[in-house]
């Protein structure tokens, strides 16, 4: 069997997750690793670049697995690499999703890529089901945490002065209680714990977390600064989300989905191999441009022999 070969750019939690999960996987070759942050000539036997080599490895691999942070990398990444490969990203910034999505769709046009994007947990396998929950209930609401959050610890990293940090996500207690008595609830559904160990100014850099658009700002935001000693007893990378879909008439049931991982990196690898594998498959039956997990069906992504088991 021909193997797919896998480029991996990135090698965060995300890419150290996916460079195992997909190494583990007997039908994927990896062919190299690009990342800008380590000195490492390799890393378990798969040899180590800088992203500007990947153009010398055009044709040489089949999908580029795309792993930079969502904030700022993400943007300049998934277009570069598009031109050149095939790709697939967990890009996660919603409010620039579609926006993200015309520029990769128009590149794979003009260059015949095809673009796999928001392939996450979520954006991604939860947006499905949304899109499932849509179709019985008029109003839903969605929930994350505790947990947490790849893409805010990333953007909190990026600021000077930060030496480490960790983003946690919990639900608002009162927002939950008015989805699941089925009511519309009010004001933001989330709140966010910000943990940071820093050697800059403390004002400046909250100033810059609880402001930062898209991820921060207007939100619930307690931002705390720790040791690294502290800053270590509070991470994990465990996460979880839940759906809660009702009706108007309050006489009908709520709905719940839940989803809970111990990894949120290592369940997030494993959804991007599981759209990988399809990869020819995919290009083929849709062609060219740009996609997200919810432009296919679920025969598309699964052997047809497990439907005789469902």
């Amino acid at each position: 069997m021909k193997k797919l070969k896998i480029g991996i750019v990135g090698l965060g939690n995300l890419g150290n997750a996916v460079l195992s999960v997909f190494k583990a996987c007997p039908q994927i070759k990896i062919v190299a690793l690009f990342s800008r942050h380590t000195k490492e000539k390799q890393i378990n036997g798969v040899p180590v670049y800088a992203p500007e080599s990947a153009i010398l490895f055009k044709n040489k691999i089949d999908l580029m697995v795309l792993c930079s942070g969502s904030q700022n990398q993400m943007l300049k990444d998934a277009p570069f690499f598009a031109e050149h490969f095939n790709t697939i990203n967990t890009f996660d910034n919603h409010k620039k999703i579609k926006q993200q999505f015309k520029i990769l769709d128009a590149i794979g046009k003009k260059y015949g890529t095809f673009n796999l994007m928001a392939c996450g947990w979520d954006p991604g396998v939860f947006s499905v089901f949304r899109a499932y929950f849509s179709l019985f209930c008029q109003h839903f609401a969605v929930f994350y945490g505790k947990g947490t959050s790849l893409g805010h610890t990333n953007a909190v990293k990026k600021i000077k002065g930060v030496l480490d940090a960790v983003a946690i996500t919990k639900p608002n207690p009162c927002a939950l209680k008015q989805a699941k008595q089925g009511f519309a609830p009010h004001g933001n559904l989330l709140m966010r714990e910000v943990f940071v160990a820093t050697s800059g100014n403390n004002k400046t850099i909250k100033n810059k977390i609880i402001n930062m658009p898209h991820y921060f700002k207007g939100q619930n935001t307690n931002v705390h600064f720790v040791s690294s000693e502290k800053l270590n007893q509070v991470k994990s990378l465990a996460h979880k989300g839940e759906i809660i879909g009702f009706n108007s008439s309050l006489s009908e049931e709520t709905y719940n989905l839940k989803f809970k991982t111990t990894s949120n990196p290592f369940a997030t690898a494993k959804i991007l191999l599981a759209h990988s594998l399809r990869l020819l498959f995919l290009k083929q039956k849709y062609g060219a441009g740009a996609y997200t997990p919810l432009h296919f069906s679920m025969q598309d992504l699964i052997d047809k022999a497990i439907f005789k088991e469902i």
